[in-house]
């Protein structure tokens, strides 16, 4: 079951088993399905300014001959951010990706599939305006967001077992060269997630009300970072490479969920139930000095990491009526903890996050005038959506900025670890990647109206949306921001 299109439910598409490449895309519905769409998200005020803008994306996917699936994804994604007083940030990307899916053996028994998704930088400025370090920045952000294959196998049409194995990986890339002295230093940092496993099981039978689903993922992440100042001419050579702390963190996320369906008299309700649980744990190793491998990582500092865990549930129900009704209710909450060992000498932070959100949609076919003169091949829709959250870190999209590195990272002090008290980085953990946050929390509030239409029996289908709404800061000191977005697609299938 598809997600509605006008609210931003997260969780309506758990039971889609896409997300396991294994499983054939686009083997439910018509052989073959082309989507093209736009979309634009942004928050402001008289200080901050942050938008991502999807110019144009492009969806094709399909089955062959009923054995074998694909999906290709292809967009141009614009980003800006800056803050009064700070750098701002403009860079466009190139998005693309693919999955590919087979099944063999007898009834289909198995199935087989690989999928990649990728972010590529084209063009990227950022200024030093607020910085008080003058000079140029050339940024180069490739994303790997997801390599991953899979493996699937079905058992009397009611249970189907999902493996997953999957790598991810964020780079950054950044060379400063400043307006005077001729310095110039380069700076490489990397976080490489790999390997991710996955293990799911999802239970599905016509003739009963209920699917289940379970899924078990663990991985291990890796960060790692260098530095390099060259071109000093106040000491006519260049720097040394400067190998920052190596970070590896465990995580494991516990999922499970429970979907419902009752149908009579063409009315349809369909709850759905899901909790979910995770945890990171994260270990901080010394740097080894001029080693050429990226993965290396020297003594083990015990009293230096962090835990974060998180845990909550949604429950909401989706109804719709074949005369021309569509609605849906979501609650859901998460509580987040960030606790420190000793070392890093930083106070435990805690958020919880709270979100309602409702949608309805209605179709012409409900007055009985309009549904006599529009053809039967035809129908109009008017949706209507709202939703309240409460947000830890501004998550009003999953996009690349929630992520973005935007300020000037070259310690002012110069760093060294050979100190054995402070290690070389007291007052310099934003350099070295010790300063985890969970984020400033604030409440989202939106409302979204749009229209949609659909032609040819459902071949051809056209929806617009517009959203309006306010972001609130939990500190008060923070001015609220204005949210404006809007989305628009086109959907084509044969």
């Amino acid at each position: 079951m598809a997600r509605p299109f006008w609210t931003d439910s997260a969780n309506w598409n758990l039971f889609n088993t896409a997300g396991h490449s294994a499983v054939l895309p686009g083997a439910k519905g018509r052989p073959v399905q082309v989507r093209v769409g736009t979309r634009s998200l942004s928050a402001d005020n008289s200080d901050i300014k942050s938008s991502e803008s999807e110019i144009a994306a492009l969806q094709l996917r399909g089955v062959i001959e009923g054995k074998a699936g694909y999906q290709i994804d292809l967009g141009w994604i614009s980003q800006e951010a800056g803050a009064e007083g700070a750098p701002t940030y403009e860079a466009g990307r190139f998005g693309w990706g693919f999955d590919v899916g087979t099944a063999f053996g007898p009834d289909r028994l198995f199935a087989l599939g690989l999928g990649m998704r990728v972010r590529m930088p084209s063009n990227q400025t950022q200024d030093t305006s607020g910085t008080g370090v003058a000079g140029d920045f050339e940024r180069w952000q490739p994303d790997i967001q997801s390599l991953r294959v899979g493996i699937a196998s079905h058992f009397a049409e009611a249970v189907t077992l999902a493996g997953k194995f999957e790598a991810s990986g964020t780079f950054d890339s950044l060379e400063h060269s400043g307006a005077t002295q001729g310095l110039q230093s380069l700076h490489r940092f990397a976080i490489v997630r790999c390997p991710i496993v996955s293990l799911s099981a999802q239970f599905d039978r016509a003739d009963l009300p209920v699917q289940g689903l379970a899924d078990v993922t663990f991985g291990t992440t890796h960060r790692m970072g260098v530095m390099k100042t060259v071109g000093d001419a106040r000491v006519g050579q260049d720097g040394a490479n400067i190998d920052f702390p190596a970070l590896v963190g465990d995580s494991l996320r516990i999922l499970a969920g429970l979907m419902g369906r009752w149908t009579r008299d063409g009315h349809t309700i369909r709850p759905v139930l899901v909790f979910e649980r995770g945890a990171l744990e994260t270990q901080v190793y010394s740097p080894i000095a001029g080693s050429k491998d990226p993965f290396a990582k020297g003594e083990k500092l015990s009293d230096t990491g962090w835990t974060m865990t998180s845990e909550g549930g949604t429950m909401g129900a989706f109804y719709s009526w074949d005369r021309g009704v569509a609605a849906s209710l979501e609650l859901s909450t998460a509580k987040r903890n960030l606790e420190f060992k000793s070392g890093l000498d930083r106070e435990n932070e805690s958020h919880t996050d709270l979100g309602m959100a409702i949608g309805i949609e209605a179709s012409h076919r409900l007055v009985p005038v309009w549904n006599e003169k529009v053809p039967k091949s035809m129908e109009f829709l008017i949706r209507l959506g709202w939703e309240r959250r409460s947000l830890a870190g501004y998550e009003i999209e999953n996009g690349y900025l929630s992520g973005l590195t935007t300020g000037y990272e070259e310690p002012v002090t110069g760093y060294s670890n050979t100190n054995a008290i402070y290690r070389g980085w007291a007052g310099q953990e934003d350099v070295v990647g010790l300063a985890p946050e969970l984020g400033a929390g604030c409440d989202l509030n939106l409302v979204t109206f749009g229209f949609g239409a659909t032609f040819l029996d459902r071949a051809l289908e056209v929806n617009t949306a517009f959203q309006v709404g306010s972001l609130t800061p939990d500190a008060e000191s923070a001015d609220e921001l204005d949210v404006f977005g809007w989305k628009a697609e086109l959907r084509w299938s044969h």
